[in-house]
């Protein structure tokens, strides 16, 4: 069953936001975020809600607390930890916290990350070639920093596949 409360709230709160890339609604992308969860498998509501509102609050004026306030801790935690943190700093000591920081989030906030890496791939054709191979680079060293169990569940797989990484 889809979240409907998670998804109202979505809408509500990333309503008149665009994608940058590719200038469809913003509110795809985290229905295309769930919809990557439920068909590898996940089916509970909490996983769905937060990966329906896994951008809310960094880009809407929505508070993590009232995430909390909403849908309860549950989801308010696994929000917070795929909630991007503000590093200053060159880009690649700025990734390299971001891995560090993801290596050490659970399991299910870096299932969640791999579906939310696997939308944004979809429309990697859309960026110039150099951010591409940049983008690609970066986000298979985030799939090396995932913990193993997460790297071989099916979405890890699936996101395996895409960025030609090895599991061997």
């Amino acid at each position: 069953m889809f979240p409907i409360k998670a998804l109202d709230y979505a809408i509500r709160a990333h309503s008149g936001q665009y994608r940058k890339n590719t200038g469809n609604h913003y509110i795809v992308h985290p229905i295309s975020v769930a919809s990557h969860l439920m068909s590898h498998g996940i089916k509970d509501v909490y996983i769905l809600e937060a990966a329906l509102l896994h951008d809310v609050v960094e880009d809407t004026p929505v508070r993590i607390e009232d995430i909390e306030e909403t849908f309860g801790l549950r989801v308010r935690d696994l929000v917070a930890e795929l909630t991007k943190k503000i590093y200053l700093g060159t880009r690649e000591a700025r990734v390299a916290k971001c891995t560090a920081d993801f290596a050490q989030t659970s399991e299910i906030a870096q299932i969640i990350k791999f579906a939310d890496i696997l939308d944004n791939l979809r429309d990697l054709s859309k960026l110039d070639p150099e951010v591409s191979t940049m983008y690609l680079k970066e986000k298979r060293r985030f799939f090396s920093s995932a913990k193993e169990s997460v790297q071989l569940s099916p979405i890890g797989l699936s996101l395996a596949r895409v960025l030609k990484v090895s599991l061997t």
